[in-house]
């Protein structure tokens, strides 16, 4: 998660460094704290071409981390996580990789790095390990205590957070796709962006999230990535694909019906699934040469659709798609 250069960063040698961002005990009872909002599970967000790479991968890899951090001079590489709700949009991307936090957690020692100070936000930094760091020295996090930004009530086994701060969990291990609960298409904050520092700099941060999530499921789909179909259920109704998900699914062929190449050379019906699949990966690839051509092949605009539906329903298999 690189941040920009402006930020300012503060090692902790006691707990006072971390006392500052409590959670705010006890949680309110009715309505919402901001200082206090529980939490089952934290997400990994990310930029589509870097969620395609993932998929690829099979595991988010863990990677060295390059800014002002105290660990920027160590070769401990992490995979980062974080609770936090970005109500005005992620500052990593679009794609939002979900985990439930105690399976990550099982089993791990908590250490806190650092606070950073941006002129948007203070961060928490605390890395997540089943590693001996007594070398390096960091003051050990103990989670089950009030008086940090994280707390896991233990009698309720729920955790908090304090969500007027940015926590970021940083994992020492590659989190295999296996882990991911489901994946979330969210809103890019329109005008920053961590990995690109400025936004002008971003192709994806002015897409709306069924965008986005338009450009993943037509790589998804266009490869047959069926291993991954059930990471884009509604996560009240498993049978049911997500309500955004069936939003970015509507986009994907309304750009597609849109193309004024379809129906110039038509050819038989029998292979139409193919082409589809065919056009997808030239969506996700970014080719509209290639798009356009093949879409050429079909008889016309009802011919794409129907044929863009039918490879959705194969594609989920039996999953409902509940379309407007």
């Amino acid at each position: 998660m690189g941040l920009d250069s402006t930020m300012t960063m503060e090692a902790s040698s006691s707990g006072a460094s971390w006392s500052r961002f409590a959670v705010k005990w006890p949680p309110p009872t009715r309505g919402f704290d901001n200082g206090c909002l529980g939490f089952n599970h934290v997400t990994h967000v990310s930029h589509v071409a870097d969620a395609v790479r993932i998929l690829e991968d099979r595991k988010i890899r863990a990677g060295l981390v390059y800014d002002a951090s105290r660990l920027n001079t160590e070769r401990i590489t992490v995979c980062w996580v974080s609770p936090k709700a970005w109500v005005n949009g992620y500052i990593y991307g679009h794609i939002a990789f979900h985990f439930r936090w105690q399976e990550l957690a099982e089993g791990r020692e908590f250490h806190w790095v650092e606070h950073h100070k941006t002129n948007k936000q203070d961060i928490c930094r605390l890395l997540v390990s089943d590693k001996d760091y007594s070398d390096i020295h960091f003051d050990h996090y103990d989670t089950s205590t009030l008086g940090g930004p994280v707390y896991n009530d233990m009698p309720t086994r729920q955790w908090y957070h304090n969500n007027v701060v940015t926590t970021e969990f940083m994992i020492d291990a590659d989190i295999p796709l296996g882990a991911v609960h489901r994946i979330e298409f969210v809103k890019h904050h329109p005008t920053w962006c961590a990995k690109h520092k400025w936004t002008s700099s971003c192709g994806d941060c002015k897409l709306p999230p069924q965008h986005a999530g338009a450009l993943l499921l037509a790589f998804v789909m266009g490869t047959s990535r069926s291993d991954v179909r059930s990471l884009f259920a509604s996560e009240r109704s498993p049978n049911k694909v997500d309500i955004m998900a069936v939003a970015a699914l509507e986009r994907l062929c309304r750009m597609l019906i849109k193309s004024d190449s379809i129906g110039s050379h038509p050819t038989t019906t029998g292979v139409w699934d193919e082409l589809m699949r065919a056009t997808l990966v030239s969506v996700w690839n970014g080719v509209d040469a290639q798009r356009n051509a093949i879409l050429s092949l079909f008889k016309d605009a009802d011919a794409v659709e129907t044929v863009f539906w039918r490879v959705v329903g194969d594609f989920f298999n039996g999953m409902t798609v509940d379309r407007d």
